[in-house]
Protein backbone atom coordinates (compact mmCIF):
# COMPACT_ATOMS: atom_id res chain seq x y z
CA UNK A 1 0.00 0.00 0.00
CA UNK A 2 1.35 3.41 -0.95
CA UNK A 3 2.19 6.03 1.65
CA UNK A 4 -0.26 8.88 2.11
CA UNK A 5 1.63 12.02 1.06
CA UNK A 6 -0.97 14.62 0.03
CA UNK A 7 1.59 17.45 0.24
CA UNK A 8 4.92 16.77 -1.39
CA UNK A 9 6.62 19.72 0.27
CA UNK A 10 5.99 18.27 3.72
CA UNK A 11 2.89 17.07 5.56
CA UNK A 12 1.47 18.07 8.92
CA UNK A 13 -0.59 15.16 10.20
CA UNK A 14 -2.99 15.79 13.08
CA UNK A 15 -4.17 12.92 15.28
CA UNK A 16 -6.73 13.64 18.02
CA UNK A 17 -8.04 11.50 20.90
CA UNK A 18 -6.76 7.90 20.69
CA UNK A 19 -8.11 6.61 24.01
CA UNK A 20 -6.11 3.42 24.33
CA UNK A 21 -6.72 1.95 20.87
CA UNK A 22 -3.24 1.07 19.64
CA UNK A 23 -4.49 -0.84 16.60
CA UNK A 24 -6.25 2.19 15.13
CA UNK A 25 -3.13 4.30 15.58
CA UNK A 26 -0.98 1.63 13.95
CA UNK A 27 -3.33 1.63 10.95
CA UNK A 28 -2.61 5.34 10.52
CA UNK A 29 1.11 5.13 11.19
CA UNK A 30 1.42 2.40 8.57
CA UNK A 31 0.29 4.94 5.97
CA UNK A 32 2.39 7.93 7.08
CA UNK A 33 5.65 6.57 8.49
CA UNK A 34 8.52 7.05 8.07
CA UNK A 35 8.31 10.80 8.44
CA UNK A 36 10.38 12.61 5.84
CA UNK A 37 13.08 15.10 6.84
CA UNK A 38 15.42 15.65 3.95
CA UNK A 39 15.99 17.98 0.98
CA UNK A 40 13.68 20.60 2.43
CA UNK A 41 10.82 18.15 2.92
CA UNK A 42 9.75 17.72 6.54
CA UNK A 43 6.72 15.85 7.84
CA UNK A 44 5.29 16.40 11.32
CA UNK A 45 2.66 14.79 13.52
CA UNK A 46 0.65 16.81 16.04
CA UNK A 47 -1.04 14.60 18.65
CA UNK A 48 -3.91 16.39 20.37
CA UNK A 49 -3.97 14.44 23.66
CA UNK A 50 -6.23 11.90 25.39
CA UNK A 51 -4.05 8.88 24.77
CA UNK A 52 -5.46 6.94 27.73
CA UNK A 53 -8.78 5.73 29.21
CA UNK A 54 -11.78 3.96 27.64
CA UNK A 55 -9.62 1.69 25.49
CA UNK A 56 -7.89 -1.44 26.78
CA UNK A 57 -4.37 -1.13 25.34
CA UNK A 58 -3.01 1.89 27.18
CA UNK A 59 0.42 0.57 28.31
CA UNK A 60 1.43 -0.62 24.83
CA UNK A 61 0.04 2.55 23.26
CA UNK A 62 2.12 4.76 25.57
CA UNK A 63 5.19 2.65 24.76
CA UNK A 64 4.51 3.27 21.07
CA UNK A 65 4.15 7.02 21.58
CA UNK A 66 7.37 7.15 23.59
CA UNK A 67 9.18 5.33 20.78
CA UNK A 68 7.84 7.87 18.27
CA UNK A 69 9.02 10.71 20.48
CA UNK A 70 12.49 9.18 20.65
CA UNK A 71 12.69 8.49 16.91
CA UNK A 72 11.25 11.84 15.79
CA UNK A 73 12.04 14.31 18.60
CA UNK A 74 11.76 17.33 16.32
CA UNK A 75 8.81 16.12 14.26
CA UNK A 76 6.26 14.91 16.80
CA UNK A 77 4.35 17.18 19.17
CA UNK A 78 2.34 15.66 22.02
CA UNK A 79 -0.38 17.72 23.68
CA UNK A 80 -1.77 16.84 27.09
CA UNK A 81 -5.47 16.02 27.28
CA UNK A 82 -7.84 16.17 30.21
CA UNK A 83 -7.53 12.39 30.68
CA UNK A 84 -3.74 12.53 31.12
CA UNK A 85 -4.22 15.37 33.59
CA UNK A 86 -6.86 13.40 35.50
CA UNK A 87 -4.57 10.38 35.78
CA UNK A 88 -1.58 12.43 36.91
CA UNK A 89 -3.62 14.19 39.59
CA UNK A 90 -5.30 10.94 40.70
CA UNK A 91 -1.92 9.27 41.24
CA UNK A 92 -0.33 12.29 42.91
CA UNK A 93 1.90 13.37 40.04
CA UNK A 94 2.06 16.35 37.75
CA UNK A 95 1.91 19.97 38.78
CA UNK A 96 -0.36 19.26 41.77
CA UNK A 97 0.83 19.55 45.40
CA UNK A 98 2.70 16.45 46.47
CA UNK A 99 1.06 16.29 49.91
CA UNK A 100 -2.72 15.98 49.87
CA UNK A 101 -5.11 14.43 52.34
CA UNK A 102 -6.29 10.85 51.67
CA UNK A 103 -9.82 12.19 51.24
CA UNK A 104 -8.75 14.54 48.44
CA UNK A 105 -6.58 11.86 46.82
CA UNK A 106 -9.42 9.34 46.85
CA UNK A 107 -11.84 11.91 45.44
CA UNK A 108 -9.55 12.60 42.47
CA UNK A 109 -8.99 8.86 42.01
CA UNK A 110 -12.76 8.28 41.95
CA UNK A 111 -13.30 11.03 39.37
CA UNK A 112 -10.64 9.53 37.11
CA UNK A 113 -12.09 6.03 37.37
CA UNK A 114 -15.57 7.28 36.56
CA UNK A 115 -14.30 9.00 33.40
CA UNK A 116 -12.70 6.03 31.68
CA UNK A 117 -9.87 5.40 34.09
CA UNK A 118 -11.04 1.91 35.03
CA UNK A 119 -10.00 0.57 31.62
CA UNK A 120 -6.56 2.16 32.03
CA UNK A 121 -6.17 0.74 35.53
CA UNK A 122 -7.15 -2.74 34.36
CA UNK A 123 -4.75 -2.60 31.41
CA UNK A 124 -1.81 -1.66 33.68
CA UNK A 125 -2.72 -4.33 36.22
CA UNK A 126 -2.82 -7.00 33.51
CA UNK A 127 0.42 -5.71 31.98
CA UNK A 128 1.98 -6.29 35.41
CA UNK A 129 0.46 -9.81 35.49
CA UNK A 130 -1.95 -8.88 38.25
CA UNK A 131 -5.30 -10.55 37.71
CA UNK A 132 -6.62 -10.73 41.28
CA UNK A 133 -7.69 -7.07 41.48
CA UNK A 134 -10.54 -5.15 39.88
CA UNK A 135 -10.27 -1.50 38.82
CA UNK A 136 -12.83 -0.32 41.37
CA UNK A 137 -11.06 -2.08 44.26
CA UNK A 138 -7.39 -1.48 43.39
CA UNK A 139 -5.71 1.05 45.66
CA UNK A 140 -3.93 4.17 44.46
CA UNK A 141 -0.57 2.78 45.56
CA UNK A 142 -1.13 -0.51 43.77
CA UNK A 143 -1.97 1.27 40.54
CA UNK A 144 1.04 3.61 40.90
CA UNK A 145 3.32 0.61 41.29
CA UNK A 146 2.06 -0.79 37.97
CA UNK A 147 2.64 2.35 35.89
CA UNK A 148 6.23 2.64 34.55
CA UNK A 149 8.06 5.80 35.48
CA UNK A 150 8.73 6.68 31.86
CA UNK A 151 4.97 6.59 31.18
CA UNK A 152 4.39 9.18 33.90
CA UNK A 153 7.29 11.25 32.58
CA UNK A 154 5.85 11.11 29.06
CA UNK A 155 2.37 12.23 30.12
CA UNK A 156 3.74 14.97 32.36
CA UNK A 157 5.98 16.26 29.55
CA UNK A 158 3.10 16.71 27.11
CA UNK A 159 2.50 20.38 26.29
CA UNK A 160 -0.67 22.34 26.97
CA UNK A 161 -0.82 23.83 23.48
CA UNK A 162 1.15 24.17 20.26
CA UNK A 163 1.18 27.26 18.08
CA UNK A 164 2.73 27.70 14.65
CA UNK A 165 2.64 30.48 12.08
CA UNK A 166 -0.34 28.73 10.49
CA UNK A 167 -2.49 27.31 13.31
CA UNK A 168 -3.18 26.88 17.02
CA UNK A 169 -3.50 23.35 18.42
CA UNK A 170 -5.23 22.63 21.74
CA UNK A 171 -6.89 19.57 23.22
CA UNK A 172 -10.22 20.98 24.35
CA UNK A 173 -10.67 24.68 23.74
CA UNK A 174 -9.41 28.15 24.52
CA UNK A 175 -10.51 31.72 25.13
CA UNK A 176 -10.15 33.56 21.84
CA UNK A 177 -8.30 36.85 22.09
CA UNK A 178 -6.08 35.86 25.02
CA UNK A 179 -2.41 35.08 24.22
CA UNK A 180 -1.69 31.37 24.39
CA UNK A 181 0.86 31.81 27.17
CA UNK A 182 -1.91 33.29 29.35
CA UNK A 183 -4.51 30.58 28.72
CA UNK A 184 -5.60 28.58 31.77
CA UNK A 185 -4.58 24.90 31.52
CA UNK A 186 -8.01 23.68 32.62
CA UNK A 187 -9.60 25.65 29.78
CA UNK A 188 -7.17 24.11 27.30
CA UNK A 189 -7.95 20.61 28.64
CA UNK A 190 -11.70 20.79 29.27
CA UNK A 191 -13.38 23.70 27.48
CA UNK A 192 -16.46 23.10 25.34
CA UNK A 193 -17.66 26.70 25.23
CA UNK A 194 -15.74 27.31 22.01
CA UNK A 195 -17.01 24.22 20.21
CA UNK A 196 -20.59 25.06 21.21
CA UNK A 197 -20.12 28.60 19.89
CA UNK A 198 -18.87 27.17 16.59
CA UNK A 199 -21.82 24.77 16.39
CA UNK A 200 -24.22 27.64 17.00
CA UNK A 201 -22.60 29.80 14.30
CA UNK A 202 -22.71 26.87 11.89
CA UNK A 203 -26.38 26.20 12.58
CA UNK A 204 -27.28 29.87 12.13
CA UNK A 205 -25.09 30.27 9.02
CA UNK A 206 -22.91 32.85 10.78
CA UNK A 207 -19.50 31.42 10.03
CA UNK A 208 -18.22 34.96 9.44
CA UNK A 209 -18.15 35.26 13.25
CA UNK A 210 -15.32 32.73 13.35
CA UNK A 211 -12.96 35.55 12.48
CA UNK A 212 -9.87 34.79 14.55
CA UNK A 213 -6.51 35.07 12.81
CA UNK A 214 -5.38 31.42 12.83
CA UNK A 215 -7.32 28.16 12.51
CA UNK A 216 -7.96 26.55 15.90
CA UNK A 217 -7.59 22.77 15.87
CA UNK A 218 -8.72 20.53 18.73
CA UNK A 219 -10.22 17.20 19.73
CA UNK A 220 -12.13 16.38 22.95
CA UNK A 221 -15.70 17.01 21.78
CA UNK A 222 -16.61 14.10 19.49
CA UNK A 223 -18.05 11.95 18.11
CA UNK A 224 -18.93 14.09 15.07
CA UNK A 225 -15.95 16.03 13.65
CA UNK A 226 -16.31 19.66 12.63
CA UNK A 227 -14.07 20.78 9.78
CA UNK A 228 -14.32 24.44 8.79
CA UNK A 229 -11.90 26.92 7.32
CA UNK A 230 -11.02 28.49 10.66
CA UNK A 231 -11.90 25.74 13.15
CA UNK A 232 -11.48 21.99 13.28
CA UNK A 233 -12.65 19.60 16.01
CA UNK A 234 -11.31 16.21 14.92
CA UNK A 235 -12.44 13.77 17.63
CA UNK A 236 -14.36 11.15 15.64
CA UNK A 237 -15.48 9.04 18.58
CA UNK A 238 -12.44 7.33 20.08
CA UNK A 239 -11.62 4.61 20.92
CA UNK A 240 -13.71 3.13 18.08
CA UNK A 241 -12.86 5.71 15.42
CA UNK A 242 -9.61 7.62 15.02
CA UNK A 243 -9.20 10.47 12.53
CA UNK A 244 -6.03 11.71 10.92
CA UNK A 245 -6.04 14.99 8.99
CA UNK A 246 -3.27 16.47 6.91
CA UNK A 247 -3.41 20.20 7.57
CA UNK A 248 -2.08 21.62 4.30
CA UNK A 249 -4.36 19.62 2.02
CA UNK A 250 -7.26 19.35 4.51
CA UNK A 251 -7.62 15.70 3.55
CA UNK A 252 -8.73 13.30 6.29
CA UNK A 253 -9.07 9.56 6.89
CA UNK A 254 -10.62 7.41 9.59
CA UNK A 255 -9.18 4.33 11.23
CA UNK A 256 -12.18 2.26 12.34
CA UNK A 257 -11.98 -0.64 14.77
CA UNK A 258 -12.01 -4.02 12.95
CA UNK A 259 -11.46 -2.36 9.54
CA UNK A 260 -8.15 -3.14 7.85
CA UNK A 261 -7.97 -0.06 5.65
CA UNK A 262 -8.36 3.61 6.37
CA UNK A 263 -11.61 5.17 5.18
CA UNK A 264 -11.50 8.53 3.44
CA UNK A 265 -13.51 11.10 5.39
CA UNK A 266 -15.76 13.22 3.21
CA UNK A 267 -17.02 16.52 4.58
Amino acid sequence: MSKWRPTEKGCTYIIPDIHGNKKNLLSILYRILPLRNTNGIKDNIIFLGDYIDRGNDVPDLIDLLISLKEEYPEQCVFLKGNHEEMMLIALGYGKTPKKRSPIIMNAHFKVWKENGGEETILSYLHKANIYDALPHTASIERVKNCVPENHIEFMDSCVNYHETDDAIFVHGGMIVGIPMKDQLPNVLYWDRVLVNFVKDCKAKNKLNELNWKKPIICGHSGPVPIILQNYMMLDAGAPNNLMVMELNSRQAYLAVTNKKKLIKYEY
